[in-house]
């Protein structure tokens, strides 16, 4: 299987979508090109997920840590960059809704975590630091 065919099966209609664009017979129009982004960035994200997944049942840990971006959405703010349970990722993170991890437009990813093996890649003092410098409100002209 190809590897759009994956992300395609992850996004409903996006094979139809994606083979209009390319055979010319779709229209160049704005919103159907970023339908077809946000379309691929959450496939991806999803196929990341389940390879992380299918990684930690393989290696014997139910830890994963959350990647860390700035500009996440104020409801991803709280759990980035942390380290969570495979059932934290749902009841905390959100995990299989549109609005959390690896939801619409959501571009955090998890991997595998050991404890007492793995190092976080972002302390807990970083964190807030960079929470507080993400919530200030800044200046638009």
């Amino acid at each position: 299987m190809l590897f759009f065919d994956v992300v395609a099966s992850k996004n409903v209609g996006i094979g139809d979508k994606a083979n209009e664009i390319f055979a010319g017979r779709m229209s160049r129009n704005r919103y159907e090109i970023v339908f077809l982004l946000r379309a691929v960035m959450t496939g991806v994200a999803n196929l990341t997920g389940e390879i992380a997944d299918y990684n930690a049942k393989k290696l014997g840990t139910e830890y994963f840590e959350v990647e860390w971006h700035a500009g996440a959405r104020p409801t991803h703010a709280v759990w980035q960059g942390q380290v969570w349970t495979k059932e934290q990722l749902y009841s905390v993170c959100g995990l299989g809704t549109v609005t959390g991890l690896l939801g619409a437009n959501c571009y955090h990813t998890y991997y595998p975590f050991f404890l007492g093996i793995s190092q976080r890649n972002w302390s807990d003092d970083w964190l807030e630091e960079q929470n507080r410098k993400e919530s200030k409100p800044k200046e638009v002209r």
